[in-house]
């Protein structure tokens, strides 16, 4: 078993970055890469963001606007949605970084595959341990109105770093996955063990929207016995709990997002 597992989670680490067929043009905020951009968007936005130029195959701030880059964001969001370019908007602001992992400001979730930002992610692995010393594992069935995967089998609870209600740092990883386990699973720190974080890995590939760059922060805990997830934000169609065995089944067959494979495997090594 840990020859087969190691196996699949070198297969899935394979399947972790893939460049995108159609060139992109690297996207700076005070000298400092934070994302990329197609061609077209770059001279989109250039046209349409007051301080945005687009020079020698980069989308930058001139250098008088580097310092103010929160409302440079805010006016790219909005040209995008202008321009029908964005996807269902959220009005969910997510941490822009720098590539020194340093805060440069905030953008609408909804533009984030659009300008290749890195966003975070956090996934909760929830296992179980019954009196028989069986191990178990819960996972959801993401609703079909999700604008990714919809349909398909994740981890008990995931999701993205937002910001502090401030708006002056991102959620530290911990806190944001509590939220995400209460909001998706209505489960507090009374039903959990405390969590446990596994690891990170990079994302790094195409999607429609345009690419996804993304750390998966990994989190497990014990799910105590007759606690039951019930869906809370909608977010969550059904929770189904499975043994290692049939976890292995549905992995192989392809039933679960990517982020989720990672997330099993890695708990399972």
């Amino acid at each position: 078993m840990p020859e087969d597992i190691e196996r699949r989670f070198a297969a899935t680490l394979r399947e972790l970055h893939r460049e995108p067929a159609q060139p992109r043009l690297t996207f700076e905020i005070d000298g400092r890469p934070v994302g990329s951009v197609t061609e077209a968007d770059a001279r989109l936005l250039a046209d349409a963001v007051p301080g945005l130029v687009l020079e020698d195959d980069v989308l930058g701030l001139v250098p008088v606007c580097a310092t103010d880059g929160r409302p440079v964001l805010e006016a790219v969001a909005l040209a995008l949605r202008e321009a029908g370019r964005c996807s269902r908007w959220r009005n969910e602001p997510l941490p822009v970084l720098a590539d020194d992992g340093s805060l440069v400001g905030a953008v609408e979730r909804a533009c984030a595959r659009v300008l290749g930002i890195r966003t975070l992610a956090v996934h909760l692995v929830g296992e179980t341990l019954d009196p028989d010393g069986r191990h178990g594992f819960w996972l959801q069935r993401r609703a079909a109105h999700k604008d990714t995967d919809p349909g398909m089998l994740d981890n008990l609870a995931s999701g993205l770093i937002g910001m502090r209600e401030d708006g002056r740092d991102a959620e530290p990883p911990a806190l944001a996955m509590s939220r995400e386990v209460a909001e998706e699973a209505g489960l507090g720190p009374e039903t959990t063990s405390p969590l446990t974080r596994v690891g990170h890995w990079r994302i790094h590939v195409p999607v429609p929207e345009g690419l996804m760059v993304e750390d998966v922060i990994v989190f497990r805990a014990r799910i105590a016995p007759g606690a039951h997830p019930r869906s809370v934000d909608g977010e969550v169609s059904e929770f189904l709990h499975v043994d290692a065995t049939a976890l292995l089944g549905r992995l192989d067959a392809g039933e679960l997002t990517l982020g989720a494979r990672l997330a099993q495997l890695a708990c399972l090594r």
